[in-house]
């Protein structure tokens, strides 16, 4: 199992404050959208990994902005909030994936999985492996991220009900040396909504015999969110919610 060390991510904004805000800054979120932070959702794009002449990629994580959001429940941006004023929704809770051994996939598949640890992490030095996560903090410590819930199945239908070790905020496994799957292609189903795991996102790259990489594709399945989903265009196709967003 390799660990990957960083991540970003990016908000619409109300205004351009003097000096960089940070998500735990006081007023970076306020309920509503109302703080340096907005609630419109009107942000998409993509990413590449790219290696000569080699290329994957696909899709930015969607995390939908919804006023609902954070009233009770967990919120995204929760590990800094505490309160949950960034109205954002958490990731996908249960998640499905394909994996491949053989044919055009002889290097197997990989899984990137990153978790939500809820609590704040420390830096660690890129000079050696990081610890498993010790959070999170909200919902009291423990030693680290629990297993994950996960059922395996062959093209035929047969499963497996199992559970994997994913220990770190940030993971990438390599699916076909798992002991757990005793097939060689099929679908696997994640489950990361325990009560201290908070969602999770889940990449599946095929891997040629020359390292060539495919995106496979993953869907989550379940977001445990309080407000609706399909409400702000940007889902039901009703775009219009975007021009009437302002710039800053």
């Amino acid at each position: 199992m390799a660990a990957m060390r960083w991540g970003s991510s990016i908000d619409i904004v109300n205004r351009c404050d003097a000096s960089p805000r940070f998500p735990s800054d006081p007023g970076y979120f306020v309920f509503g959208g109302n703080g340096t932070a907005s609630n419109v959702n009107q942000l998409l794009g993509d990413w590449f990994f790219i290696d000569n002449s080699r290329a994957v990629g696909d899709n930015l994580v969607s995390v939908e902005a919804e006023a609902n959001e954070g009233v009770s429940g967990y919120t995204f941006y929760r590990r800094y909030t505490l309160g949950g004023e960034d109205n954002r929704e958490p990731l996908g809770s249960i998640w499905a994936a394909r994996y491949f051994t053989g044919g055009a996939f002889d290097g197997g598949t990989k899984w990137a999985i990153w978790r939500d640890a809820v609590g704040a992490l420390e830096p660690g030095s890129c000079d050696s492996f990081p610890a498993p996560s010790q959070g999170p903090i909200l919902l009291g410590a423990v030693p680290q991220l629990p297993p994950v819930p996960t059922t395996f199945k062959d093209d035929s239908g047969t499963e497996v009900q199992t559970s994997i070790d994913l220990p770190w905020a940030t993971n990438l496994i390599d699916v076909t040396e798992l002991s757990q799957n005793p097939f060689d292609s099929g679908t696997a189903t994640l489950d990361f909504s325990q009560e201290i795991d908070r969602g999770a996102f889940v990449l599946a790259l095929g891997v040629s015999a020359t390292g060539d990489l495919t995106d496979l594709g993953a869907t989550a399945l379940t977001i445990d969110c309080e407000g609706p989903i399909f409400d702000d265009g940007f889902e039901s196709g009703d775009t219009t919610v975007w021009s009437r967003a302002s710039n800053p």
